[in-house]
């Protein structure tokens, strides 16, 4: 998705979150309600300036207004209930695999490590 469709998207959602029409907002930016329209359906983009008005009447940090939402990932009940009857020990141990996982990936992380063998046995070595 564009920065410009975000912001767009994230716009509209904020305003509507806020109760606020698009009248309203104009109002409140000290503009006119049909270029505040022009910019939710994209045929005209705010300066700089602009967006920091909207982002103070809609009362959010103007980075919000280009931030991408994306969905959390759902644990289902049985994997929680599953997790709650682990004892503490095999929690901690658990947690760390997931801390692993996260720098190595999941199956580097539970494929058990190959002892380097010694040079005199290397496959393929004749004696």
């Amino acid at each position: 998705m564009s920065l410009r469709d975000l912001f767009i998207l994230n716009l509209k959602k904020i305003r509507k979150s806020e109760g606020l029409s698009q009248m309203k907002l104009a109002e409140k930016c000290n503009t006119a309600a049909s270029y505040i329209g022009e910019i939710e359906i994209g045929r005209k983009f705010p300066s700089v300036e602009m967006i920091e008005k909207i982002a103070g009447a809609l009362k959010v940090e103007p980075y919000l207004l280009f931030k991408e939402e994306r969905p959390k990932p759902s644990i289902s009940t049985e994997a929680r209930t599953l997790y709650a009857r682990l004892s503490l020990k095999d929690r901690d141990a658990f947690n760390g695999l997931l801390m692993l996982a996260m720098g190595r990936g999941l199956e580097a992380a539970v494929t058990p490590e190959q002892p380097e063998a010694p040079p005199d046995e290397q496959p393929g070595s004749a004696e």
